[in-house]
Parts: structure tokens; C-alpha cells; sequence
């Protein structure tokens, strides 16, 4: 099974919205390697290793 998980701490809304925005500080945000933490540590997560990228061609033969 495939999904994805968007984490954010509070105060995002900061930077999205309209009027007056501002921006998050570096030590604010959420990394990866936190989010991966959290995830192992809430759910007792298993993160696979990433599929290795497979080279594609640029040039379509005819």
C-alpha cells in the first residue's frame, strides 16, 4: 500500500495566507528526518528504501 503524509506544525498558516504573510524559521519546520521519527515512534512505521530512478529517454523513435 502507497501513501504519503503531510506534517506541519502550528503556524503554517502564516506563510499561506493572503494578507501579511511571513515566513517560517528553519528550526520551525518539519524535515524529513524528523517526520520519518514521528512516524516510526506513532505507528511503529516500517520505511522501505527508495525504488531505485530509472533513466528515461528523452528522444522517441520512429
Amino acid at each position: 500500500m502507497d501513501f504519503y503524509v503531510v506534517l506541519n506544525r502550528n503556524g503554517v498558516r502564516v506563510s499561506k495566507r493572503r494578507r501579511a504573510p511571513g515566513r517560517i524559521g528553519p528550526s520551525h519546520r518539519v524535515d524529513k528526518e524528523e517526520t520519518i521519527k514521528w512516524f516510526q515512534q506513532k505507528y511503529d512505521g516500517i520505511i522501505l528504501p527508495p525504488k531505485p530512478k530509472v533513466k528515461k529517454n528523452f528522444f522517441r523513435r520512429r
